[in-house]
């Protein structure tokens, strides 16, 4: 026959005393806090709005694509949407919420595109968004509309636009991406690894920088992807 016997145990952990190797290390664990928050703690600006992520074109996507194209001097911004790690919730921002949204070291890059390669890449993109067979790259600059393949075969981006004009494919365009994008070409682009020029700056702090000029950040506009698929 089975059987148990139980009894509370009181704990007295405020009675015993700090061994004096502990109290060196909880010394130098917080003399760390206090260093990171002097750095992450800093406030950056206000968001107005909240901005979250999600499946297929996101507000929050939305606007850190239009920070690296911005801030690359860019006519497309490109963003996985993997790498966008939280949301951002109204109120303030701080250098800590940025590397929470962006906790990787990814460097901002820049790609020289054909308008025929950037059709290519924007095809690619609206057939992972209506298969779903891995995230998509959030955009800013372009925009498309899913089309249905025909026959089985994958979606495609319909009406691509640079900039509000329709693509022009001998045109050359330059695209702002994270180096992990440019780098894992077969996977986000659809092509071998391009190459690339690495502007010397990882996301987080581009991001930053953009919080502090904005002041206040609000809501950019949407619909770049639209169609059934899309938002």
């Amino acid at each position: 026959m089975a059987g148990y016997a139980g009894a509370l145990v009181t704990l007295w952990a405020d009675s015993l005393k700090t061994d004096g190797d502990l109290a060196a290390l909880t010394g130098l664990v917080e003399g760390y806090q206090t260093q990171v928050m002097a750095e992450y703690g800093q406030h950056l600006g206000t968001l107005a709005v909240d901005l979250t992520r999600g499946r297929g074109e996101t507000v929050l996507g939305d606007w850190l694509a239009d920070v690296l194209r911005e801030a690359a001097g860019a006519e497309v911004g490109l963003i996985n949407s993997g790498g966008i790690r939280r949301d951002l919730s109204a109120g303030p921002l701080t250098a800590l919420s940025i590397h929470e949204v962006l906790p990787f070291a990814n460097a901002l890059v820049t790609v020289r595109m054909t308008g025929a390669e950037l059709t290519a890449v924007a095809d690619w993109n609206a057939a992972a968004q209506a298969s779903g067979d891995h995230g998509i790259l959030q955009v800013s600059g372009i925009s498309y509309l899913i089309t249905p393949g025909e026959g089985g075969a994958p979606a495609r981006a319909g009406d691509l636009t640079v900039g509000g004009r329709p693509v022009d494919p001998a045109a050359s365009y330059l695209v702002a991406m994270p180096d992990f994008v440019a780098m894992m070409g077969p996977v986000y682009l659809g092509r071998p690894n391009p190459p690339f020029t690495d502007l010397g700056r990882d996301l987080a702090a581009v991001t930053a920088d953009a919080v502090r000029r904005a002041g206040t950040v609000t809501a950019p506009a949407g619909g770049r992807i639209r169609g059934a698929a899309g938002r």
